[in-house]
């Protein structure tokens, strides 16, 4: 299971992994089964992205650079990454620069991406 997890899961960054309840899995993906079994088990894996300061402040020096090409290794974290710089931008102008070049580096990330199989 960790092998299928590989690439996406254990890239770079730090991450908390956690068991979610069964009460919040049976709330969010309900499970009918008929004739009902005499026990039913599952297990689903969580995980929470964080964020760290030195995270944050590298992808604005890139920002900041205009360098489309470290900005890309964010990926998928350069939106919540942006929304972070966006709360501390000092103006409009200032929200809309990161905004701009935070888009273009995850659509370069998502064309890249999309042609993995």
């Amino acid at each position: 299971m960790v092998d299928t997890w590989r690439e996406s899961w254990f890239e770079d960054g730090t991450r908390v992994f956690y068991i979610v309840p069964p009460s919040v899995v049976d709330a969010v993906l309900p499970l009918e089964i008929r004739p009902a079994p005499d026990h039913i088990a599952r297990v689903f894996v969580g995980r929470m992205e964080i964020l760290d300061t030195a995270t944050v402040r590298s992808a604005e020096r890139a920002i900041t650079a205009n360098d489309a090409r470290s900005l890309e290794r964010y990926g998928r974290f350069l939106g919540p990454i942006a929304d972070r710089l966006m709360t501390s931008a000092p103006n409009a102008a200032e929200r809309a620069r990161i905004r701009s070049a935070a888009n273009a580096a995850l659509t370069a990330y998502l064309k890249r991406s999309a042609g993995c199989e």
